[in-house]
């Protein structure tokens, strides 16, 4: 009896303990991954957004456009599900140097920074983009 080939029950339960261990190890993953993944969609969400809002001002004409700040508590009226987006345009004159400039000397910097609260960890959150228009 003492040369029979198998496994003892105490072989199988160790197997199995190893087992359980690595399939618990690798499930604890999926709502770290799930919550990066969100958060990068918001964080993608907000950057169309300012990219929109960022068109939209090169494609108006340079006459109409002057130095000050616009708020948008909420996007809500673009869609509802914007609706945690918030979004602030800063156009400010510059002069050759690139410094703020009280006179408008033919170019405007652009920025829109969109933020928004993170719905997973109720932190809040902003990106931003800057870009130049030039009078012709």
């Amino acid at each position: 009896m003492r040369n029979k080939k198998g496994l003892t029950l105490i072989e199988v339960m160790i197997a199995f303990s190893i087992l359980l261990f690595v399939v618990i190890m690798a499930i604890g993953f999926f709502p770290v991954g799930l919550k990066s993944a969100y958060s990068s969609r918001q964080e993608t969400t907000a950057l169309y957004l300012a990219q929109a809002k960022i068109e939209e001002i090169i494609s108006s004409p340079y006459a109409e456009l002057s130095a000050g700040q616009t708020i948008e508590a909420s996007l809500s009226a673009i869609d509802s599900d914007f609706a945690q987006f918030a979004r602030i345009t800063t156009l400010t004159y510059l002069d050759g140097d690139l410094q703020d400039s009280a006179d408008d000397l033919g170019l405007l910097k652009v920025e829109v920074s969109v933020s928004w609260t993170e719905s997973q960890s109720g932190e809040t959150a902003s990106t931003s983009l800057i870009t130049l228009v030039t009078q012709l």
